[in-house]
């Protein structure tokens, strides 16, 4: 179905008004200018679903703000305290401004009074006392590897949460009552990529990819090349500060400026070389200083070479072979297998890695002297990428990658990781280019007529569990490279499986009928 993405869009984003809406006629306030920035978010929505569908526009209604629904007889009697004394400070100020002996003394304690009376309505109706904004350079939402394989691709569809958690007490000065709330979302212009932002624990924000929304990074070259991941950087974040009369301090995440996020992609070579990035994202990353490049990089744990830190990565139980036809004008081979955090192996410690940028405009009450001395001396944020905090119990993080290549003779052990930070999967190269003739498990797939089948998917099972897969070529041949010595399991397609002992290195041939039958 055509524009499937952008009525998804619509319609979660219709629901999520209706019960902001209904939340807010509750007596909700924060669900009040929610439903409001829903509404603009809507009509962004609706206008894009009509440009796919190719409608001749409609003209939208003036956006309402709701009303804020004040619960009624709440806080009567400090509503009316405040009324009593602005009524007899007013009255003191004026008799005081004719002349009349005694009102000037007494004007100053009602004054006083009055404020104590004002702080305690602001208690009852939880009413920030001051309120402000910090905007910082930029955070880094996501980390996309590049699959290797001309044509590979890796995608992150409906369902996947890609993203990272970043714990807002770590600019903060040591023992602030603190804690995230609120949300912010929205889609990116430069990147088509739907973000949300929410309260992850007490201090800690998760910002993710959408769940309705899609990503996809496709590879032009051979081989793992991680100048070729991508980085998604927003560039119009900003931390909402609300601090209240009894020393609780709130902080939320919006957008500083326009209502649509400012996302932009950049590859790890356009951030080592910023000559390569092109005009159109040069402007939106203006304000963005070769330290700050420099910074971003080393979020990126496998640029200093394919060391996989344990404290960050788990492995996935299954290998995957990325491969080229054996001769010109085969066609590319590609092999495509869900991948899934379900069944990743190695325990997350709870580490997690600090990127300070600088602050940009600030607005409202200093807020400066909130946080830690050495950010305040030098205007600078820190933004804190956990990994322990970032693993949901429950929650299943899904990709999917197609892996293939059109080169004649290419073929690459692939090990594949999450990157339990951006809650992504990263291609490790195993074995580097290996040559056909190294394989040590070969053979060809045939259907009951011996005629070959091509783009069968072939597994190998070692003992401990952790399985190897590859396709067949046109000629119905599979190659299995780089596998430890053992008892092994070899599938075909479910329908036909044989157990065998790889000794020695020594190579082994096994072909296959798909009704079972060697």
């Amino acid at each position: 179905m055509a524009c499937t993405k952008e009525q998804a869009r619509v319609d979660d984003l219709v629901q999520r008004h209706l019960e902001a809406q209904g939340d807010c006629k509750d007596g909700i306030r924060s669900q009040c200018a929610l439903a409001g920035s829903l509404v603009r978010q809507l009509v962004i929505a609706r206008a894009a679903l009509q440009d796919c569908l190719n409608l001749p526009p409609v003209v939208q209604p003036p956006v309402v703000q709701p009303p804020v629904v004040q619960p009624p007889e709440r806080c009567v009697a400090e509503r009316e305290r405040v009324q009593e004394l602005e009524g007899q400070h007013a009255d003191a100020k004026e008799d005081c401004n004719q002349g009349i002996k005694g009102q000037c003394g007494r004007a100053a304690p009602l004054f006083r009074q009055l404020t104590t009376a004002r702080q305690a309505l602001q208690r009852c109706l939880d009413l920030p006392i001051r309120s402000g904004s910090l905007s910082p350079r930029y955070l880094v939402t996501n980390l996309i590897y590049c699959p290797p394989g001309i044509g590979s691709e890796a995608s992150y569809g409906v369902g996947s949460t890609a993203g990272i958690t970043t714990d807002v007490t770590r600019s903060f000065k040591a023992g602030a009552d603190l804690s995230a709330t609120a949300e912010v979302l929205g889609v990116g212009v430069e990147v088509s990529l739907g973000i949300k932002g929410g309260v992850k624990s007490g201090t800690s924000f998760e910002v993710s990819k959408e769940a309705s929304s899609g990503l996809i990074l496709e590879s032009e070259i051979d081989g793992v090349d991680h100048s070729r991941d991508r980085f998604i950087i927003w560039t119009n974040v900003q931390v909402n500060i609300d601090e209240y009369s009894d020393g609780r301090i709130t902080v939320s995440l919006g957008l500083a400026g326009p209502d649509s996020l400012d996302l932009v992609s950049l590859t790890v070579a356009q951030l080592r070389d910023p000559s390569l990035i092109p005009d159109d994202k040069k402007n939106k990353i203006a304000n963005l200083t070769p330290e700050d490049f420099l910074n971003i990089l080393k979020l990126h744990p496998l640029l200093a070479g394919d060391f996989v830190d344990p404290t960050r990565f788990r492995k996935i139980d299954t290998t995957l072979q990325v491969s080229g036809p054996d001769q010109p004008g085969d066609g590319p081979l590609f092999l495509t297998k869900k991948l899934s955090n379900t069944k990743a192996t190695g325990l997350i410690n709870g580490t997690s890695q600090e990127l300070t940028v600088g602050l940009g405009l600030v607005t409202g009450p200093d807020f400066l002297g909130l946080l830690k001395a050495e950010l305040k001396a030098s205007l600078t944020w820190e933004w804190s990428y956990e990994t322990e905090t970032n693993i949901t119990a429950g929650r299943t993080e899904e990709a999917e990658a197609k892996l293939g290549s059109s080169t004649v003779g290419y073929n690459e052990v692939i090990d594949i990781y999450e990157d339990t930070m951006f809650k992504v999967f990263a291609f490790v190269s195993k074995s580097g280019r290996v040559p056909s003739e190294s394989a040590m498990i070969s053979g060809v797939v045939t259907d009951n007529a011996q005629l070959p089948i091509a783009n069968q998917t072939v597994t190998v099972i070692r003992e401990d569990g952790e399985a190897q897969m590859a396709v067949t070529n046109a000629q119905g041949v599979y190659r299995i490279f780089g596998i430890s010595e053992g008892k092994l399991r070899i599938e075909v397609a479910g329908a036909a499986a044989e157990e065998v002992s790889l000794i020695s290195q020594e190579p082994i041939e096994l072909s296959f009928r798909i009704d079972g039958d060697r």
